[in-house]
């Protein structure tokens, strides 16, 4: 259970920042549908601000899933996710 804990909470960063990407690029067509940014700046702002650190975020978020996967199958945790994620009062 707790490794789905963890999954969840790592979904939540993805999708906030995929919820960041729609703000930017929604500013970025804004500003270029109303003549405030040239194509080339709107451009710009959606990579920079938008997809850049979505990318970064993912290809993080690859790797320390494929670790948690691996912890999953040996079926190890970590002492911070017991520490958050404690059993329920009836098991041992």
């Amino acid at each position: 259970m707790c490794h789905w804990q963890v999954c969840a909470r790592r979904s939540r960063i993805f999708m906030a920042l995929l919820g960041l990407l729609l703000v930017v690029a929604g500013l970025g067509w804004l500003g270029y549908a109303n003549g405030l940014m040239i194509k080339e700046a709107a451009i710009a702002l959606v990579v920079g601000i938008g997809i850049l650190p979505l990318m970064v975020t993912l290809l993080v978020l690859v790797v320390i899933e494929s670790d948690a996967l691996y912890h999953a199958n040996q079926a190890q945790l970590p002492d911070w996710v017991v520490a958050r994620f404690p059993p329920p009062s009836g098991d041992p």
